[in-house]
């Protein structure tokens, strides 16, 4: 990515049995998608509570939104490492997100890490974070 994102949020989330932050910037140049992920998200998983960690700096699609009312920022990001209680789960994982802030700390959205083998991570809710958008974009690989 240049020297800022065209799209940035940075979330927590804490409610229940899970845990959740992490940030996430994207941009396009030039057509391309580019952009990185990266967090931890705690939560119950049948018996006991694990501790997960994940990044990517491989964005498949990115896209913003930008008006005087509604600041949005998307993600797809591609070989996600999924780390659980720091044993490697997988890098081959998929992460989707999207984010709509409400107030100058706070959107709504939600964030999926799916890996192979049906393995989810899915959080979703009003979250603890700014949420900035510098220009609106699109960039996705054409099909």
């Amino acid at each position: 990515m240049g020297t800022l994102p065209d799209g940035s949020v940075t979330g927590k989330i804490m409610g229940g049995d899970t845990t959740a932050s992490f940030s996430a910037g994207v941009s396009c140049f030039g057509g391309q998608p580019s952009g990185s992920i990266q967090g931890n998200i705690r939560t119950f998983t049948g018996r006991d509570t694990s501790n997960f960690s994940f990044s990517s700096s491989n964005a498949e699609i990115v896209g913003t939104l930008l008006s005087d009312s509604l600041q949005f920022v998307e993600g797809k990001f591609v070989n996600v490492t999924l780390k659980k209680n720091s044993a490697l789960v997988s890098s081959n994982c998929v992460a989707i997100l999207t984010a709509e802030r409400l107030t100058g700390n706070s959107w709504v959205g939600s964030l999926a890490i799916i890996c192979p083998g049906g393995k989810e991570l899915v959080v979703f809710g009003v979250f603890t974070g700014p949420v900035s958008v510098l220009k609106q974009v699109i960039c996705k690989p054409l099909l």
